[in-house]
Parts: structure tokens; sequence; C-alpha cells
């Protein structure tokens, strides 16, 4: 093999490892703080209710759960046998939404504070993440213009993420799955459907 193959080769296995290692302490961070916090209901910041148990033909989600929080002003839903573990603190709050204890599926929504720009909004997204190529396409949650990325990031597991940039907060929201199917792109599109902005 040629020198310039082993450096390629060798930068590639470390990129792997240092996505890898990100996510696993990702979901070690918030395995804790669901193991430590009990997620409590309070009628002045967060409320999860059930929504009408009888479904139009065409809303999938009817019969979903909404997480509302009024402190981070937006709402989303969730499936009904999903798991709500949250960080809320003044300089960046986590909300995770997840299928099982070992987050094999999971919605993570993080909210951050002065942020000004879509570009900004973009490198704290990627993180290093999104390949050169990527582009985030404009998309409508509600009456809201949010940024979805024009392909799912593929690491361990699949993240499909989206953003909304409202005054100076940004609101990341990742759909995270195991692997890429056509079943996890209509799920995420979904979400994406349920989102509201107080």
């Amino acid at each position: 093999m040629r020198n310039g193959s082993v450096v390629i080769i060798v930068a590639v296995i470390l990129a792997a490892v240092i996505g890898a290692v990100g996510v696993l302490g990702y979901q070690k961070f918030l395995a804790k703080s669901q193991a430590n916090e009990q997620v409590t209901q309070s009628t002045n910041s967060t409320q999860q209710t059930q929504v009408s148990s009888s479904p139009s033909v065409n809303d999938e989600t009817a019969n979903w759960k909404v997480y509302s929080n009024k402190k981070l002003k937006f709402s989303i839903k969730y499936p009904p046998m999903w798991q709500v573990s949250e960080d809320i603190q003044e300089s960046g709050s986590y909300v995770v939404l997840s299928k099982d204890k070992e987050f094999s599926e999971q919605l993570s929504i993080r909210v951050v504070g002065n942020i000004s720009d879509s570009e900004t909004a973009e490198k704290v997204i990627c993180q290093g993440f999104c390949g050169e190529v990527q582009t985030f396409n404009d998309i409508k949650i509600g009456s809201t213009d949010g940024k979805k990325l024009s392909e799912p990031i593929v690491a361990v597991g699949v993240d499909y993420p989206f953003y909304v940039l409202r005054n100076t907060t940004l609101y990341i929201i990742i759909y995270h799955a195991a692997s890429t199917s056509e079943q996890n792109e209509i799920f995420h599109n979904q979400i994406i459907s349920t989102v509201k902005f107080d």
C-alpha cells in the first residue's frame, strides 16, 4: 500500500471511532439523566398528555402523546410507549424521547440559545459529521420555517436531523434509528409534522 492510502484509511477509522465515542458518550449521559431523574409533570413547565383516542383517517399520530414545555416554547408528539427524559439548563437543554432504555430508536431535542444565523446553527448541528456535500433544505413546520439535512448522517446508526432557528434560539431535532429505511424516513416526517412552537 502507498503511504497516502494508509493515511486515508487511518483517518477514516479514526473519524469512525471518534464518532462512535461521541454517540456512546451522549447516550450514556442521557441514560444517566434518565436513571437519576424521573420526569415530573408540572403545570408551569412541562406537560405530557394523551391525545384523543379516536384517530382521524389521515393522522397516524392521533394517538401519540404530546411533550410540551412552556419554558422551551415548543411541543412535539411521540408514540405512546416511548419514554421521556429531560435535562433543562440555562446553557442548553436536552429532551430525549426513546423507544427503549438502549436508545435504539430515539428523538432528541436540543435547545441552544444565542445562535444568530443559519451558518452557525449548521456548524453546531454537524460538528464534523456532515459531509462536505451535505446541505440543509428548507422545510415548513406548521407556519415556521426550518431546515432539514439533505441526507441522514450514518455513523453508529442513522440520524435524521432538522432544525428551527427562532430569534436566537436554535431547536435541533434528531431522529435516531439503527439503520436507514423508508419507514424511518416516513416516521421522521411524521415527527416533523407534529412540532409546534409557542
